[in-house]
């Protein structure tokens, strides 16, 4: 489960900046990572009341990190008019630096929430929890490197479409 925000920490640290389309994909992304915490909540088999804290847990955590998205997303764009206008130099480090801290802050949520999760598992859960989040290690691995091979291959053509944006 770690790893699934391990791919939203790698979008939210990319230096890209959201526009009305990358908005709409951070919102579809987001819809598959709750549909990927609850396959992984099906792969642990959790009992009923694990399930019941479990969604306490996300519902506590998901009002948080709505709140903290939507302010990056508006920091984003500020950046961008920065970027764009005739902005000093100081004002904008500024801005980077309140985009910093709402990671950060994003960050330190997704830990609290992994942690209070990994609290309610026993240790057959908590073994598996492991494994899965080994797998999609080594498949998040596995990807950087073709992804790497393919931009110093230029004229080699991609032979599988991308598994993290399905």
């Amino acid at each position: 489960m770690k790893n699934y925000f391990f791919i939203l920490i790698i979008l939210l640290f990319a230096n890209t900046v959201f526009a009305n389309d990358d908005m709409k994909f951070s919102r579809n992304f987001s819809d598959q990572l709750i549909k990927e915490k609850y396959s992984v909540a099906n792969a642990l088999q959790l009992t009923d009341e694990q399930m019941q804290q479990k969604e306490k847990i996300l519902e506590e955590s998901a009002i948080q990190l709505q709140k903290k998205m939507n302010e990056l997303t508006q920091a984003n764009l500020k950046l961008q008019t920065l970027k764009g206008s005739d902005a000093s130099i100081n004002e904008i480090q500024a801005q980077e630096k309140v985009i910093s801290n709402l990671k950060n802050d994003i960050l330190s949520i997704v830990d609290d929430e992994n942690e209070k999760f990994k609290q309610i598992l026993d240790r057959d859960q908590k073994a598996k929890l492991r494994m899965i989040q080994k797998l999609e290690k080594n498949s998040i691995k596995s990807y950087e490197r073709q992804k790497k091979y393919r931009q110093n291959n230029p004229k080699m053509r991609e032979f599988a479409p991308q598994f993290i944006t399905q």
